[in-house]
Protein backbone atom coordinates (compact mmCIF):
# COMPACT_ATOMS: atom_id res chain seq x y z
CA UNK A 1 0.00 0.00 0.00
CA UNK A 2 1.33 3.68 -0.93
CA UNK A 3 0.55 6.68 1.14
CA UNK A 4 1.76 9.94 0.28
CA UNK A 5 3.07 12.67 2.26
CA UNK A 6 2.51 16.14 1.46
CA UNK A 7 4.06 18.94 3.07
CA UNK A 8 4.22 23.04 2.39
CA UNK A 9 6.70 24.46 4.31
CA UNK A 10 9.15 27.71 4.45
CA UNK A 11 11.98 27.50 2.41
CA UNK A 12 14.83 26.09 4.11
CA UNK A 13 17.67 23.82 2.62
CA UNK A 14 18.20 21.40 5.59
CA UNK A 15 14.42 19.93 5.43
CA UNK A 16 14.74 17.60 2.64
CA UNK A 17 17.28 16.07 4.01
CA UNK A 18 16.23 16.12 7.49
CA UNK A 19 12.88 14.96 5.87
CA UNK A 20 14.66 11.57 4.18
CA UNK A 21 16.45 10.82 7.51
CA UNK A 22 13.35 10.85 9.48
CA UNK A 23 11.76 8.37 6.85
CA UNK A 24 14.43 6.18 6.21
CA UNK A 25 14.77 6.01 10.53
CA UNK A 26 11.15 4.90 10.10
CA UNK A 27 11.71 2.70 7.78
CA UNK A 28 9.47 3.90 5.17
CA UNK A 29 10.77 3.16 2.08
CA UNK A 30 10.51 6.55 -0.58
CA UNK A 31 9.20 5.57 -4.16
CA UNK A 32 8.43 8.71 -5.54
CA UNK A 33 9.32 12.38 -4.55
CA UNK A 34 7.81 15.83 -5.69
CA UNK A 35 9.71 18.86 -4.68
CA UNK A 36 8.89 22.29 -5.94
CA UNK A 37 9.42 25.69 -5.09
CA UNK A 38 5.71 27.95 -4.51
CA UNK A 39 6.28 31.52 -6.59
CA UNK A 40 5.31 33.22 -2.94
CA UNK A 41 9.17 31.12 -1.82
CA UNK A 42 7.17 28.34 0.01
CA UNK A 43 8.30 24.88 -1.05
CA UNK A 44 5.55 21.81 -1.56
CA UNK A 45 6.92 18.24 -1.16
CA UNK A 46 4.96 15.40 -2.10
CA UNK A 47 6.69 11.87 -0.61
CA UNK A 48 5.29 8.80 -2.15
CA UNK A 49 6.39 5.94 0.72
CA UNK A 50 5.46 2.78 1.42
CA UNK A 51 6.47 0.86 4.87
CA UNK A 52 8.50 -1.89 5.23
CA UNK A 53 6.56 -2.93 8.76
CA UNK A 54 3.60 -2.48 6.64
CA UNK A 55 1.54 -0.76 9.41
CA UNK A 56 1.33 2.52 7.57
CA UNK A 57 -2.62 1.99 7.23
CA UNK A 58 -2.88 1.95 11.02
CA UNK A 59 -3.52 5.20 13.09
CA UNK A 60 -0.61 4.85 15.78
CA UNK A 61 1.98 4.16 12.94
CA UNK A 62 0.41 7.34 10.88
CA UNK A 63 0.47 9.26 14.38
CA UNK A 64 4.46 8.34 14.84
CA UNK A 65 5.31 9.29 11.76
CA UNK A 66 3.42 13.04 11.67
CA UNK A 67 5.23 13.06 15.19
CA UNK A 68 8.73 12.53 13.89
CA UNK A 69 8.47 14.61 11.15
CA UNK A 70 6.97 17.41 13.00
CA UNK A 71 9.61 17.14 15.95
CA UNK A 72 11.96 18.07 13.03
CA UNK A 73 10.52 20.64 10.87
CA UNK A 74 9.08 22.75 13.97
CA UNK A 75 7.32 25.75 13.31
CA UNK A 76 8.54 25.90 9.25
CA UNK A 77 5.94 23.57 8.28
CA UNK A 78 2.87 25.39 7.82
CA UNK A 79 0.67 21.95 7.11
CA UNK A 80 1.79 18.17 6.98
CA UNK A 81 -0.55 15.54 6.02
CA UNK A 82 -0.53 11.64 5.19
CA UNK A 83 -2.82 10.06 3.12
CA UNK A 84 -3.43 6.90 0.78
CA UNK A 85 -2.24 7.16 -2.58
CA UNK A 86 -5.30 6.89 -4.93
CA UNK A 87 -5.77 7.49 -8.35
CA UNK A 88 -5.67 10.94 -8.21
CA UNK A 89 -1.97 10.99 -7.35
CA UNK A 90 -1.11 9.22 -10.72
CA UNK A 91 -0.36 12.07 -12.64
CA UNK A 92 2.35 13.59 -9.86
CA UNK A 93 3.69 10.17 -10.67
CA UNK A 94 5.58 11.02 -14.03
CA UNK A 95 8.77 12.31 -14.82
CA UNK A 96 9.59 14.61 -17.55
CA UNK A 97 11.46 12.99 -20.56
CA UNK A 98 15.45 12.69 -21.31
CA UNK A 99 16.61 14.21 -23.97
CA UNK A 100 18.59 12.11 -26.35
CA UNK A 101 22.10 13.33 -25.39
CA UNK A 102 21.35 13.27 -21.78
CA UNK A 103 20.13 9.85 -22.03
CA UNK A 104 23.29 8.51 -24.10
CA UNK A 105 25.55 10.31 -21.43
CA UNK A 106 23.76 8.52 -18.39
CA UNK A 107 23.04 4.98 -19.76
CA UNK A 108 26.73 4.95 -21.41
CA UNK A 109 27.71 1.34 -20.68
CA UNK A 110 31.30 1.45 -20.87
CA UNK A 111 33.20 4.38 -19.30
CA UNK A 112 36.60 5.47 -19.60
CA UNK A 113 38.60 7.85 -18.01
CA UNK A 114 39.69 9.71 -21.10
CA UNK A 115 36.12 10.96 -21.78
CA UNK A 116 35.85 14.45 -20.77
CA UNK A 117 32.16 14.18 -19.56
CA UNK A 118 30.89 14.15 -16.05
CA UNK A 119 30.62 10.76 -15.42
CA UNK A 120 34.35 10.22 -16.39
CA UNK A 121 35.67 8.66 -12.91
CA UNK A 122 38.02 11.29 -10.64
CA UNK A 123 41.35 9.80 -9.53
CA UNK A 124 40.28 8.33 -6.23
CA UNK A 125 37.86 6.59 -7.75
CA UNK A 126 39.78 4.83 -10.33
CA UNK A 127 40.57 2.63 -7.59
CA UNK A 128 37.44 0.75 -8.00
CA UNK A 129 38.44 -0.57 -11.80
CA UNK A 130 41.06 -2.93 -10.29
CA UNK A 131 38.02 -5.56 -9.46
CA UNK A 132 39.38 -9.15 -10.78
CA UNK A 133 36.22 -11.39 -11.60
CA UNK A 134 37.22 -15.60 -12.75
CA UNK A 135 35.36 -18.55 -13.44
CA UNK A 136 36.51 -21.84 -12.12
CA UNK A 137 34.87 -24.92 -13.02
CA UNK A 138 37.60 -27.69 -11.65
CA UNK A 139 36.85 -27.24 -7.77
CA UNK A 140 33.21 -28.50 -7.82
CA UNK A 141 31.18 -31.45 -10.14
CA UNK A 142 28.03 -29.06 -9.67
CA UNK A 143 28.59 -25.64 -9.58
CA UNK A 144 30.64 -22.74 -10.92
CA UNK A 145 33.29 -21.13 -8.75
CA UNK A 146 32.37 -17.46 -8.94
CA UNK A 147 35.57 -15.78 -7.90
CA UNK A 148 35.54 -11.65 -7.08
CA UNK A 149 38.48 -9.41 -5.39
CA UNK A 150 37.32 -5.99 -5.55
CA UNK A 151 37.29 -2.56 -3.33
CA UNK A 152 35.21 -2.96 -1.09
CA UNK A 153 31.97 0.10 -1.31
CA UNK A 154 28.88 0.75 0.43
CA UNK A 155 26.11 -1.95 -1.67
CA UNK A 156 29.08 -4.46 -2.89
CA UNK A 157 26.94 -7.41 -1.65
CA UNK A 158 24.04 -5.92 -2.95
CA UNK A 159 25.16 -5.32 -6.67
CA UNK A 160 26.68 -8.86 -6.82
CA UNK A 161 23.22 -10.31 -5.79
CA UNK A 162 21.36 -8.04 -8.24
CA UNK A 163 23.37 -8.55 -10.92
CA UNK A 164 23.27 -12.52 -10.39
CA UNK A 165 19.39 -12.31 -9.69
CA UNK A 166 19.42 -10.50 -12.77
CA UNK A 167 21.25 -12.96 -15.06
CA UNK A 168 19.15 -15.64 -13.84
CA UNK A 169 21.93 -17.27 -11.89
CA UNK A 170 21.61 -19.00 -8.27
CA UNK A 171 24.01 -19.20 -5.42
CA UNK A 172 23.99 -22.37 -3.43
CA UNK A 173 27.31 -21.28 -1.25
CA UNK A 174 29.00 -18.24 -0.66
CA UNK A 175 31.63 -17.04 1.33
CA UNK A 176 32.56 -13.30 2.13
CA UNK A 177 36.26 -12.69 3.37
CA UNK A 178 36.72 -9.61 5.83
CA UNK A 179 37.99 -6.11 4.60
CA UNK A 180 41.94 -6.21 4.05
CA UNK A 181 43.37 -2.93 3.27
CA UNK A 182 40.22 -1.41 1.68
CA UNK A 183 39.58 -5.06 -0.77
CA UNK A 184 37.21 -7.93 -0.59
CA UNK A 185 37.25 -11.00 -1.75
CA UNK A 186 34.30 -13.33 -2.74
CA UNK A 187 33.63 -16.72 -3.61
CA UNK A 188 30.39 -17.70 -4.50
CA UNK A 189 29.36 -20.98 -6.08
CA UNK A 190 26.55 -21.06 -8.47
CA UNK A 191 24.37 -22.73 -11.11
CA UNK A 192 22.22 -21.52 -14.20
CA UNK A 193 18.32 -21.53 -13.61
CA UNK A 194 18.47 -25.22 -15.06
CA UNK A 195 20.96 -26.39 -12.05
CA UNK A 196 23.47 -26.49 -14.27
CA UNK A 197 27.00 -25.40 -14.25
CA UNK A 198 28.53 -22.50 -16.54
CA UNK A 199 30.53 -23.72 -18.99
CA UNK A 200 29.77 -21.78 -22.31
CA UNK A 201 33.06 -19.47 -22.15
CA UNK A 202 30.46 -17.03 -24.08
CA UNK A 203 28.19 -17.06 -20.75
CA UNK A 204 31.19 -16.62 -18.76
CA UNK A 205 32.57 -13.91 -19.99
CA UNK A 206 29.71 -11.98 -20.52
CA UNK A 207 29.00 -12.81 -16.74
CA UNK A 208 32.09 -11.90 -15.86
CA UNK A 209 32.10 -8.13 -18.16
CA UNK A 210 28.17 -7.21 -16.47
CA UNK A 211 30.00 -8.15 -12.89
CA UNK A 212 32.96 -5.82 -12.94
CA UNK A 213 30.82 -2.96 -15.02
CA UNK A 214 27.99 -2.66 -12.38
CA UNK A 215 30.71 -3.16 -9.36
CA UNK A 216 32.71 -0.20 -10.83
CA UNK A 217 29.43 2.21 -11.77
CA UNK A 218 26.06 0.42 -9.97
CA UNK A 219 25.08 4.22 -9.97
CA UNK A 220 25.44 7.08 -12.84
CA UNK A 221 26.32 10.21 -12.11
CA UNK A 222 25.94 13.55 -14.30
CA UNK A 223 25.53 17.03 -14.60
CA UNK A 224 23.66 18.53 -17.30
CA UNK A 225 21.90 22.04 -18.72
CA UNK A 226 17.84 21.79 -18.22
CA UNK A 227 16.95 25.15 -20.09
CA UNK A 228 18.69 28.09 -18.58
CA UNK A 229 19.08 25.53 -15.15
CA UNK A 230 21.31 23.05 -14.28
CA UNK A 231 20.46 19.77 -13.14
CA UNK A 232 21.83 16.82 -11.00
CA UNK A 233 20.87 13.40 -12.76
CA UNK A 234 21.05 9.69 -10.78
CA UNK A 235 20.53 6.82 -12.46
CA UNK A 236 20.70 2.98 -10.79
CA UNK A 237 19.26 -0.16 -12.15
CA UNK A 238 15.72 -1.10 -11.02
CA UNK A 239 15.75 -4.99 -10.01
CA UNK A 240 13.86 -7.40 -11.99
CA UNK A 241 11.60 -7.17 -8.81
CA UNK A 242 10.76 -3.74 -9.27
CA UNK A 243 12.45 -2.13 -6.91
CA UNK A 244 15.11 0.61 -6.51
CA UNK A 245 18.20 0.86 -4.92
CA UNK A 246 17.79 1.70 -1.24
CA UNK A 247 18.80 5.24 0.31
CA UNK A 248 19.86 6.82 -3.18
CA UNK A 249 17.37 9.76 -2.41
CA UNK A 250 18.73 10.11 1.21
CA UNK A 251 22.46 10.25 0.43
CA UNK A 252 21.82 12.68 -2.87
CA UNK A 253 20.40 15.19 -0.38
CA UNK A 254 23.11 14.14 1.99
CA UNK A 255 25.56 15.20 0.16
CA UNK A 256 24.64 18.41 -1.78
CA UNK A 257 23.70 19.65 2.22
CA UNK A 258 26.84 19.29 2.50
CA UNK A 259 28.54 20.87 -0.42
CA UNK A 260 26.01 23.83 1.19
CA UNK A 261 23.84 23.48 -2.50
CA UNK A 262 20.44 24.19 -2.34
CA UNK A 263 17.90 22.34 -4.34
CA UNK A 264 14.81 24.12 -6.15
CA UNK A 265 12.83 20.99 -6.98
CA UNK A 266 13.37 17.08 -7.32
CA UNK A 267 11.78 14.05 -8.68
CA UNK A 268 12.09 10.53 -8.77
CA UNK A 269 11.10 8.59 -12.08
CA UNK A 270 11.31 5.22 -14.13
CA UNK A 271 12.79 5.43 -17.50
CA UNK A 272 13.72 2.39 -20.05
CA UNK A 273 17.25 2.53 -21.85
CA UNK A 274 19.81 -0.37 -22.49
CA UNK A 275 17.00 -3.21 -22.70
CA UNK A 276 16.57 -2.62 -18.84
CA UNK A 277 14.80 -0.19 -16.22
CA UNK A 278 16.06 2.68 -14.46
CA UNK A 279 15.43 4.72 -11.41
CA UNK A 280 16.43 8.25 -12.18
CA UNK A 281 16.51 10.97 -9.97
CA UNK A 282 16.50 14.57 -11.36
CA UNK A 283 17.38 17.64 -9.14
CA UNK A 284 17.15 21.21 -10.23
CA UNK A 285 20.43 23.22 -8.38
CA UNK A 286 20.17 26.47 -6.91
CA UNK A 287 23.30 29.14 -7.80
CA UNK A 288 25.23 29.69 -4.56
CA UNK A 289 28.00 31.89 -3.89
CA UNK A 290 30.70 28.59 -3.00
CA UNK A 291 29.77 27.19 -6.41
CA UNK A 292 29.36 28.78 -9.97
CA UNK A 293 27.67 25.83 -11.22
CA UNK A 294 28.51 26.92 -15.00
CA UNK A 295 31.79 26.01 -14.14
CA UNK A 296 32.98 22.79 -15.46
CA UNK A 297 35.77 22.46 -12.40
CA UNK A 298 32.63 23.03 -9.86
CA UNK A 299 30.55 20.21 -12.03
CA UNK A 300 32.99 17.99 -11.60
CA UNK A 301 33.79 18.39 -7.50
CA UNK A 302 29.18 18.33 -7.57
CA UNK A 303 29.38 14.92 -9.11
CA UNK A 304 32.30 13.29 -7.62
CA UNK A 305 30.91 14.32 -3.97
CA UNK A 306 27.63 12.76 -4.78
CA UNK A 307 28.84 9.57 -5.75
CA UNK A 308 31.14 9.29 -3.25
CA UNK A 309 28.17 9.62 -1.02
CA UNK A 310 26.77 6.84 -2.62
CA UNK A 311 29.29 4.54 -2.80
CA UNK A 312 30.45 5.22 0.97
CA UNK A 313 34.03 6.37 0.24
CA UNK A 314 33.69 9.44 2.85
CA UNK A 315 32.42 8.67 6.34
CA UNK A 316 29.39 7.38 6.59
CA UNK A 317 28.21 9.15 9.41
CA UNK A 318 26.37 12.48 10.09
CA UNK A 319 30.17 14.17 10.82
CA UNK A 320 30.72 13.76 6.76
CA UNK A 321 28.12 16.34 6.09
CA UNK A 322 30.46 19.04 6.97
CA UNK A 323 33.63 17.04 5.73
CA UNK A 324 32.73 17.48 2.27
CA UNK A 325 34.87 21.14 1.60
CA UNK A 326 35.91 22.65 -0.91
CA UNK A 327 40.08 23.13 -1.58
CA UNK A 328 41.52 26.11 0.81
CA UNK A 329 38.93 25.60 3.57
CA UNK A 330 40.85 25.92 7.09
CA UNK A 331 40.63 23.39 9.84
CA UNK A 332 39.06 26.19 11.76
CA UNK A 333 36.09 26.43 9.67
CA UNK A 334 35.65 22.80 8.91
CA UNK A 335 35.89 22.43 12.84
CA UNK A 336 33.15 24.62 13.73
CA UNK A 337 31.51 22.86 10.67
CA UNK A 338 31.70 19.96 12.97
CA UNK A 339 30.13 21.42 15.89
CA UNK A 340 27.28 22.75 14.25
CA UNK A 341 26.04 18.69 13.22
CA UNK A 342 26.69 17.87 16.74
CA UNK A 343 24.25 20.29 18.05
CA UNK A 344 21.99 19.19 15.30
CA UNK A 345 22.18 15.87 15.87
CA UNK A 346 21.91 16.59 20.16
CA UNK A 347 18.86 19.00 19.29
CA UNK A 348 17.18 15.99 17.62
CA UNK A 349 17.61 13.84 20.49
CA UNK A 350 16.27 15.97 22.69
CA UNK A 351 12.93 16.17 20.52
CA UNK A 352 12.55 12.96 19.90
CA UNK A 353 12.29 10.44 22.95
CA UNK A 354 11.82 7.46 20.90
CA UNK A 355 14.67 8.02 18.90
CA UNK A 356 17.02 9.48 21.25
CA UNK A 357 18.89 6.39 22.35
CA UNK A 358 19.55 5.40 18.72
CA UNK A 359 20.91 9.40 18.08
CA UNK A 360 23.12 9.20 20.92
CA UNK A 361 24.68 6.21 20.66
CA UNK A 362 25.06 6.83 16.30
CA UNK A 363 26.78 10.14 17.52
CA UNK A 364 28.90 8.97 19.76
CA UNK A 365 30.01 6.64 16.72
CA UNK A 366 30.90 9.44 14.85
CA UNK A 367 33.41 11.18 17.08
CA UNK A 368 34.69 7.91 17.97
CA UNK A 369 35.91 7.33 14.46
CA UNK A 370 39.39 7.71 13.30
CA UNK A 371 39.94 10.89 10.68
CA UNK A 372 40.41 9.65 7.54
CA UNK A 373 43.28 11.06 4.88
CA UNK A 374 40.99 13.71 3.23
CA UNK A 375 39.37 15.43 6.73
CA UNK A 376 43.13 14.83 7.85
CA UNK A 377 44.54 17.30 5.38
CA UNK A 378 41.73 19.67 5.83
CA UNK A 379 42.43 19.58 9.84
CA UNK A 380 46.31 19.75 9.46
CA UNK A 381 46.04 22.94 6.47
CA UNK A 382 47.23 26.85 7.87
CA UNK A 383 45.80 29.45 6.54
CA UNK A 384 47.34 33.06 8.06
CA UNK A 385 46.77 33.54 11.48
CA UNK A 386 44.96 29.87 12.42
CA UNK A 387 44.99 27.45 14.43
CA UNK A 388 45.47 23.78 12.92
CA UNK A 389 44.84 21.61 16.20
CA UNK A 390 46.49 18.11 17.81
CA UNK A 391 49.38 18.69 15.66
CA UNK A 392 51.48 16.19 17.59
CA UNK A 393 49.44 13.53 16.45
CA UNK A 394 49.81 14.23 12.92
CA UNK A 395 51.30 11.04 12.11
CA UNK A 396 49.85 8.87 14.42
CA UNK A 397 46.38 7.60 15.07
CA UNK A 398 44.05 10.59 15.08
CA UNK A 399 39.97 10.04 16.48
CA UNK A 400 37.67 13.07 15.27
CA UNK A 401 37.37 13.90 19.27
CA UNK A 402 40.59 13.98 19.32
CA UNK A 403 40.64 17.37 16.80
CA UNK A 404 37.30 18.47 18.40
CA UNK A 405 38.71 18.63 22.54
CA UNK A 406 41.91 20.50 21.53
CA UNK A 407 39.22 22.61 19.42
CA UNK A 408 37.04 23.94 22.70
CA UNK A 409 40.17 24.45 24.32
CA UNK A 410 41.69 27.19 22.28
CA UNK A 411 38.80 28.47 20.93
CA UNK A 412 37.01 29.35 24.22
CA UNK A 413 33.04 28.96 23.95
CA UNK A 414 33.03 26.71 20.62
CA UNK A 415 31.62 23.93 22.73
CA UNK A 416 29.26 25.70 24.89
CA UNK A 417 26.17 25.11 23.12
CA UNK A 418 26.54 20.70 22.61
CA UNK A 419 27.61 21.47 26.77
CA UNK A 420 24.40 23.02 27.26
CA UNK A 421 22.53 20.41 25.01
CA UNK A 422 24.37 17.34 27.05
CA UNK A 423 23.76 18.49 30.52
CA UNK A 424 19.69 18.71 29.17
CA UNK A 425 20.17 14.18 28.44
CA UNK A 426 22.44 14.00 31.07
CA UNK A 427 20.30 11.05 32.37
CA UNK A 428 20.58 9.33 28.81
CA UNK A 429 22.63 6.35 27.36
CA UNK A 430 25.85 7.56 25.85
CA UNK A 431 25.31 11.48 27.17
CA UNK A 432 28.14 10.52 29.39
CA UNK A 433 30.47 8.66 26.38
CA UNK A 434 30.09 12.23 24.63
CA UNK A 435 30.98 14.72 26.99
CA UNK A 436 34.39 12.43 28.22
CA UNK A 437 35.67 11.97 24.44
CA UNK A 438 34.77 15.82 24.03
CA UNK A 439 35.25 18.06 27.54
CA UNK A 440 38.33 16.05 28.92
CA UNK A 441 40.80 18.63 28.05
CA UNK A 442 38.15 21.35 28.51
CA UNK A 443 37.49 20.32 31.66
CA UNK A 444 41.22 20.78 33.29
CA UNK A 445 41.41 24.58 30.95
CA UNK A 446 38.43 25.85 32.20
CA UNK A 447 38.41 28.51 34.52
CA UNK A 448 35.15 27.39 36.54
CA UNK A 449 34.13 29.60 39.26
CA UNK A 450 31.27 27.20 40.26
CA UNK A 451 32.90 24.39 42.50
CA UNK A 452 29.35 22.79 42.57
CA UNK A 453 29.61 22.83 38.94
CA UNK A 454 32.86 21.69 38.70
CA UNK A 455 32.56 18.54 40.82
CA UNK A 456 29.17 17.16 38.85
CA UNK A 457 31.07 17.79 35.44
CA UNK A 458 34.01 15.91 36.99
CA UNK A 459 31.84 13.17 38.17
CA UNK A 460 30.51 13.09 35.03
CA UNK A 461 33.93 12.66 33.05
CA UNK A 462 34.91 9.60 35.55
CA UNK A 463 31.71 8.07 34.80
CA UNK A 464 31.65 8.46 31.01
CA UNK A 465 35.35 7.43 30.75
CA UNK A 466 34.52 4.24 32.66
CA UNK A 467 31.82 3.59 30.31
CA UNK A 468 33.82 4.58 27.22
CA UNK A 469 36.59 2.00 28.79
Amino acid sequence: MMMVILFLMHLENVFLLDVTQVLCELELTIQRVKVTTTPDGRVLDLFFVTDNLELLHTKKRQDETCEQLHDVLGESCISCELRLAGPECECLQGMSSLSPVIADELFHCEISDKEIHSQALSPDMTKLKRTNVMVDNSLSPAHTLLQVHCVDHKGLLYDVMRTLKDCNIQIAYGRFSPVINGHRDLDLFIQQKDGKKIVDPEKQSALCCRLKVEMLHPLRVIIANRGPDTELLVANPVELSGKGRPRVFYDITRALKALGICIFSAEIGRYSASDREWEIYRFLLEENCKFQLSNMTARNEIVDTVRRTLMGCELDDEMEKSSLTTPGTGSSSYLKALTVEIEKKLQRALASASQRRNLLQELFADIALEVDDRARGIIFSREEGEISPAEDAADGQLCFYDVLADYYVWVPGSGKQILHLIVQLWSQSFASHIFSLLFHKWLFEAQLENTEVLVRFSSALVQGATNVM
